[in-house]
């Protein structure tokens, strides 16, 4: 975690985050501060947000990079000047792995969307104590990955067994294709009995890039468990090159950095756009926000086939003002308030049955420990009280129950 908040700390121009979980600063929360996710990461992402917004880092540069792909002459660079601001994305699957609508699933989503609301409240603040006319997304974004498999059967497939899984498949497919040819509304009929039209695409990758200078990735994941700092064993490398740092809030590394992360965006978009070279720029987080947006409404659509993978992530952001402070309102963005084809809730759900250790990884006591220790106390003298009869030696038994009780004291 200190490489994480080192890293953050030190970023000029935009943060790229990819990671498995996103939930922590339970004590910035406006609810339940009292459950155990301290982890300051999105506290320490949300501050320099802040810090921006209060410096009013609004710059100009020029793309050299766009202007040589559009072979823009020299003296035209003034026309092609690119507005910079302090921009953070962050890819997170679109749920958490396993079930959706499982209480731990649900409950994790309820944690990250307090998450969400803490940091979009506090860059609100900002913005309008600072007196600026802008939206906190325009500084924070969330996106999530899917794919939609085309209606079409690719011609070149082998014909599949009759009355197999494979078939009856097809044969939903080319009554799909014949609906959506005849612009029939009994699209969603279809949808229903054929999951398998959309998923999600899982991210499981650990990846923090800042500036296209430095990259940190490796095994933890940014929550409880991976960040307490005295529970699971994480392992993460960070790189740079020394030829390619940020010095600046105009500089831009071109090095192996660089290349990679153009490389994800490229992929996650399904296209090359140079406007892609500088994620510090308002031109660039224009470019993903909006080109996610139509990707998930093309995600969610009967006919349309999104252009790529990174689709925005379905909960909108409203700013609202009451007595003269900023109230920020979390909305799922479909019209049930679930995830296509499910009926789990994307802002998720708390649960009053499931133990935290489930969905913040950390195990919250149920009994008192007065209780716990005497009923311990108790098995590990039983144990040690035993005889072999035959040789007439107290066995050496080690007491495990002082494990438990330490491992559900730690």
């Amino acid at each position: 975690m200190r490489a994480y908040t080192e890293a953050i700390r030190r970023a000029k121009r935009f943060i790229y985050i990819e990671n498995q979980y996103f939930m922590g600063s339970a004590y910035g929360w406006l609810d339940d501060q009292d459950v155990h996710c301290y982890n300051v990461i999105p506290m320490e992402i949300t501050q320099q947000i802040c810090e921006a917004i209060a410096e009013s880092r609004r710059y100009e540069i020029w793309n050299d990079a766009f202007i040589q792909f559009q072979q823009i002459k020299k003296w035209e660079r003034i026309f092609f000047a690119f507005v910079c601001r302090f921009t953070v994305y962050i890819v997170i699957p679109m749920h958490p792995e396993g079930v959706a609508t499982d209480g731990a699933i649900q409950e994790m989503l309820f944690w990250q969307r307090h998450t969400m609301q803490m940091m979009y409240s506090r860059i609100a603040q900002a913005i309008y104590s600072s007196g600026i006319e802008a939206h906190p997304t325009e500084y924070l974004m969330f996106f999530c990955l899917g794919k939609k498999e085309a209606a079409e059967v690719p011609p070149q497939l082998a014909k599949p067994t009759r009355g197999s899984r494979a078939a009856k498949l097809r044969k939903v497919r080319r009554l799909l294709v014949y609906l959506l040819l005849n612009q029939t509304k009994k699209w969603t009929t279809i949808l229903f009995f054929f999951p398998f039209y959309r998923h999600m695409i899982y991210v499981h990758s650990k990846l923090l890039i800042v500036d296209d200078a430095y990259v940190i990735t490796g095994s933890a994941n940014i929550n409880q468990r991976s960040l307490d700092g005295d529970r699971d064993s994480e392992l993460a490398i960070g790189a740079y090159q020394s030829r390619h740092l940020c010095y600046d809030h105009t500089s831009l590394p071109l090095g192996d950095v660089h290349d990679f992360r153009l490389g994800l965006f490229t992929e996650h978009l399904g296209h090359y756009d140079p406007l892609m070279t500088d994620p510090g720029t308002e031109a660039c987080a224009r470019l993903l926000r909006e080109s996610a947006l139509q990707n998930w409404r093309d995600y969610v659509s009967a006919s349309e086939q999104p252009r790529g993978h990174l689709l925005s992530y379905p909960i909108d952001v409203s700013v609202g003002v009451n007595d003269n402070f900023p109230v920020v309102t979390l909305h799922a963005r479909t019209k049930r308030g679930r995830f296509p084809d499910s009926k789990a809730k994307i802002l998720g759900r708390g649960s009053k049955s499931i133990p935290n250790k489930l969905t913040t990884w950390k195990p919250k006591l149920k009994m008192t420990s007065s209780l716990i220790s005497s009923l311990l106390l108790f098995i590990s003298f039983s144990s040690i009280l035993q005889c072999d009869h035959r040789s007439s030696k107290k066995i050496n038994i080690i007491p495990t129950s002082w494990l438990l009780y330490l491992a559900w004291h730690d």
